[in-house]
């Protein structure tokens, strides 16, 4: 879902540990070149399509997806 937004290269979603409610969705966006997505309107995209509980806590910025040695991507690598 938040990869179909323009202004997003690739994005990654992945579950974490949260003080308040044990775990919550945390999302890794790859900018498209030269673009700059916006935190808050990938949250209102999600909460549109998928509804309020599939909102990521934290929307955070990353220059790539790290990869495991086989080329895939390694969610565990994602900074925290």
């Amino acid at each position: 879902m938040l990869a179909a937004d323009s202004t997003v290269a690739e994005a990654y979603v992945v579950s974490r540990p949260d003080d308040v409610t044990g775990e919550a969705v945390h999302a890794y966006v790859v900018p498209a070149g030269g673009r700059a997505p916006d935190a808050s309107a990938l949250r209102r995209l999600v909460a549109e399509s998928r509804g309020e509980a599939a909102v990521p806590r934290r929307v955070r910025m990353i220059d790539r997806v790290p990869v495991t040695p086989s080329g895939k991507p390694d969610k565990r690598a994602l900074p925290i």
